[in-house]
């Protein structure tokens, strides 16, 4: 695989033994902070429009948003379009340690992500 610049490697280790460590939203959230650390421009998908806040000109961040997998999930999504020259590498170790809900989540993104047309062109699922 040839090194390509401007592209992110993002881990995250899974483990039954810790609550954030065997869920959806804990592996979202830690892949999404990693990939915000590398490209702070990115961290743009994470911010929402409120009305008050676009007649202003400006983005508002929601605490709450963090809480929930579909807004992450779908924030990643956007990361992975708009990241400049380059490519997101997601590393998950230890997948099987993820809750049985967690991992049929985990799927069924997956699964979406491939049937997605754009993004089949710009991604690789190794198992």
């Amino acid at each position: 695989m040839s090194r390509e610049e401007g592209s992110i490697v993002a881990s995250f280790f899974c483990d039954q033994s810790e609550k954030q460590r065997r869920s959806l939203l804990g592996l979202l959230q830690v892949i999404i902070f990693q990939i915000i650390e590398a490209n702070r421009d990115l961290a743009v998908h994470l911010l929402s429009d409120s009305r008050k806040a676009t007649e202003a000109g400006k983005l508002q961040s929601d605490p709450e948003a963090t809480l929930k997998v579909q807004v992450l999930w779908d924030a990643l999504q956007a990361m992975a379009k708009q990241i400049p020259g380059g490519s997101i590498f997601i590393i998950i170790f230890g997948l099987e340690q993820l809750s049985e809900e967690a991992l049929d989540d985990f799927f069924t993104y997956m699964e979406e992500l491939a049937e997605a047309p754009l993004i089949q062109e710009r991604t690789r699922l190794c198992r």
